[in-house]
Order: structure tokens, then C-alpha cells, then sequence
């Protein structure tokens, strides 16, 4: 319990990037081109402590997230009358298989909402959906453009946040310009894979820290309740791109997070080796990288 709001950690690893060919690759103007990326997640059990059918006690995330959508008193009485007629409390038993790709909530198979769909998970649905259109520059006219992103879905800012915070920047994560720099984002690290050097970029503790820490990140403050009056470090509010549902990521124990939510939470025990997030890239050819560490999702019932 943090500030009175239930948190729920769901971890999000990513041991790796598997390369999907790109679809609908279509030629653009000003030496770009456009394509959609394919969504796909698989679970692993070789990288995993148990299997899909364990069973763990987590947080109803309809139960949970419905309120947080609703938020005027006489919506929310007719949501509270279906969390009853459904018997839904605000903790459930789900398998590992459920919680990931997704399953029937009975209390929203109850609300008679045309177009309502019921099955709630934390990859639903992901799996067959695409993500795009991503308009990218080929580096014909300029090489170090190579593979910017120009628009996102025709767009270049994504309306969920104020200023410079909602810009599309970078890449799709995939491939990158060639002749990479180390001073470009901080590298400062050069392993080296089959004898090839790499040079490694690491989420830095700065792009979770609280506005009155590193001003540049003042429009990512969305709600001042939970954030302490923009804070608190360590925490992302993605509510917007997630219909409004309360949820929030960090990196996995609320590495480099405020004090006040790591006393707040058992168990945590947070480690830059075991828990950071890199990227290793090739940075001389169309560069790629390979991603190593994870994230965590952290739902926020209301």
C-alpha cells in the first residue's frame, strides 16, 4: 500500500529482441518508408522459476481499473452493483496462463455495455495485432537519419502527454543509424560479443526521476496525489496510453525509486547489476541491438 492507492508489481522481462520481419513495407516520400511491426510474445519455461498453469493470488484488474475509468458516483454505484452480482473482490486466483494471455472476467461479462469486451490480461491482446504505421527514414539523402522515426501512426506527437514529453524520438528500438557515438546516450561500457565490440546504453536513473530532480520530466506528472506533488522518483504514469486504466511501470524493485515507496513495499530489494535495463549496440554498420533487463507494470487500484 502506497499513499493509501494497492499496487500490484507485474514484472515484464526481456531477455533479448527476436527479429519479426516488418509488414506492409511501403516506400514514402523524403527517403522514408513505412511498415507495421507484428506483435509476438511467447512465455519461455526455461527462463521461468514455474509454468503457465501455477496459480498466483493477484490483483482483479477489471475490478481494479473499471473505477479508476468511471469516476462519477453514479457510474460507479452501477459498476459496484455488477462487482457484487458477480461475487468479484479486489483479490483473485489466476494461473500464470490466464494473467498473461488473457481470460473471461466474470464481473465484466455481467455489464450488459454494448461493445464491452470481457477478457482482461496483461498481453491482451497483443498477440496477431501489429503496432504502426512507424514512417522511418532510409538514410538515402542523410545516412545519420538512418532509421529515425519521422511520423508514428501519421503523427509526430502522441497526445498523451504536455510539451516535449509527448514527442516521437528515436528509433523502434530494432536498428539504429550506423557510426553510433558513445557520447550520443551516455555509453560507457564496450562488451564484446564473439569478438565483435558493442557499445552499451543503460536506462539511467534520470528517466524516472521526479520533476523536482531533473526538470525536463515535469510533463510526465499527471496525477499530484500519487506522485506527492511530482515527488516521487522511480515511477511512470502510462494511464493515458492505456484507456485511463491506473497503470504505471518502473524498473523491476523500484530501482532507483523514492525512499518513501521503498519502505513502503516488502520484499524489495533493488540491485543496479541484477535489475538495470541496456542496450548493446554494433555501432559502426546499420547498427542493431540486443535489449537485456525488464520493466514492471505496476497496476494502481483507486
Amino acid at each position: 500500500i502506497i499513499n493509501g492507492h494497492l499496487i500490484l508489481l507485474a514484472a515484464v522481462p526481456t531477455e533479448g529482441v527476436r527479429y519479426l520481419p516488418k509488414e506492409n513495407v511501403t516506400e514514402g516520400e523524403n527517403g522514408t518508408i513505412s511498415y507495421m511491426l507484428p506483435n509476438v510474445a511467447t512465455f519461455e519455461p526455461d527462463m521461468s522459476v514455474g509454468t503457465e498453469d501455477d496459480t498466483m493470488t493477484v490483483l482483479n484488474l477489471a475490478v481494479a481499473a473499471v473505477p479508476a475509468v468511471f469516476k462519477y458516483g453514479f457510474m460507479q454505484s452501477i459498476i459496484n452493483s455488477y462487482i457484487k452480482k458477480a461475487d468479484s473482490k479486489m483479490l483473485q486466483n489466476r494461473t500464470v496462463k490466464e494473467i498473461l494471455w488473457g481470460y473471461t472476467d466474470p464481473f465484466l461479462d455481467k455489464i450488459p455495455f454494448p461493445g464491452l469486451n470481457p477478457i482482461v490480461g496483461v498481453f491482451y491482446p497483443y498477440n496477431g495485432t501489429s503496432d504502426g504505421p512507424y514512417n522511418v527514414y532510409t538514410g538515402t539523402e542523410d545516412i545519420t537519419k538512418t532509421a529515425i522515426i519521422e511520423s508514428y501512426k501519421k503523427k509526430r506527437t502522441l497526445s498523451y502527454w504536455e510539451g516535449h514529453c509527448d514527442m516521437v524520438n528515436g528509433t523502434d528500438g530494432a536498428s539504429f543509424p550506423p557510426f553510433v557515438k558513445k557520447n550520443q546516450a551516455g555509453a560507457f561500457l564496450e562488451p564484446k560479443v564473439k569478438g565483435i565490440t558493442l557499445y552499451r546504453f543503460i536506462v539511467p536513473r534520470e528517466a524516472f526521476a521526479s520533476p523536482t530532480e531533473v526538470g525536463d520530466n515535469y510533463c510526465f506528472c499527471t496525477d499530484p496525489v500519487i506522485s506527492e506533488n511530482c515527488t516521487l522518483a522511480g515511477v511512470l504514469d502510462i494511464s493515458s496510453c492505456k484507456a485511463k486504466r491506473p497503470v504505471y511501470i518502473s524498473l523491476p524493485h523500484f530501482l532507483h525509486a523514492s525512499e518513501s515507496i521503498l519502505h513502503k513495499v516488502e520484499g524489495l530489494s533493488p540491485n543496479e547489476k541484477e535489475h538495470e535495463t541496456y542496450l548493446d549496440i554494433e555501432p559502426v554498420s546499420l547498427s542493431y541491438g540486443f535489449i537485456r533487463g525488464n520493466l514492471e507494470q505496476n497496476f494502481v487500484s483507486f
